[in-house]
């Protein structure tokens, strides 16, 4: 069973949709040829992001039962997919977040959760978000992935696939990366982590496999 599940939040533009490019459906049949859980969730709007992150707390606040009974006992990861810049994400319909209004965002989904997080942001320049705070720890989620640089269409798709097989099976994100630079062929391709993480991360996968992973939802929150 995997230990993680990926909840896609997808904002394509009108050129990738005329020209009928999806990297979150892609990516779903690639994970779930993993036996990953995953959900697609559309976000044309900085209202439709709100909306998306409402609805995978939503998710947890439920219980099983909604999209995959194997979730609830599974490290969420938030896979932000969209086009961006080094100084934010863009939207479909032309809204833009900048990185400061998008920390806001999901220190406002993190105390909802109440679950530590991995997020990966599937844009060009997606890893500057790393420069809005001086240490991981200081941030809403445990650990941040991301592209330095603008990776092409395959190098993203072959780069996350490859993340979340290597994750859902077990393995550290600072430790996966490195596989994926090699199967993307795109070394720009980064992980940032909290103090403790690897300790932390073991942690998390000890009770994803032991199904006790949903009790950490009633324990004291993470420092933000």
């Amino acid at each position: 069973m995997s230990v993680i599940a990926v909840n896609i939040i997808e904002s394509p533009s009108e050129a990738d949709l005329l020209a009928n490019r999806n990297e979150g459906n892609a990516l779903c049949e690639s994970l779930r040829l993993h036996e990953v859980a995953v959900s697609l969730h559309a976000a044309i709007s900085q209202k439709g992001f709100r909306k998306a992150l409402d609805a995978i707390v939503g998710w947890y606040d439920d219980g099983p039962g909604l999209w995959d009974d194997r979730t609830e006992e599974a490290v969420p990861v938030i896979h932000i997919s969209c086009h961006g810049n080094c100084d934010g994400i863009a939207f479909s319909n032309g809204d833009f977040l900048d990185w400061a209004a998008l920390l806001r965002q999901l220190r406002r989904f993190a105390n909802a959760l109440e679950m530590p997080f991995v997020l990966s942001v599937s844009c060009c320049e997606g890893y500057s978000l790393r420069d809005q705070f001086t240490t991981v720890q200081r941030s809403p989620f445990c650990c941040l992935i991301g592209s330095k640089s603008k990776p092409t269409w395959s190098q993203t798709l072959v780069g996350f696939s490859t993340m979340y097989y290597q994750m859902g099976v077990g393995v550290n994100p600072l430790d996966a990366v490195v596989a994926v630079r090699v199967a993307a062929m795109h070394h720009e391709f980064e992980v940032a982590a909290a103090g403790g993480f690897s300790a932390e991360w073991e942690e998390l996968v000890r009770e994803a496999r032991a199904g006790t992973l949903s009790g950490k939802r009633n324990r004291a929150g993470r420092a933000l």
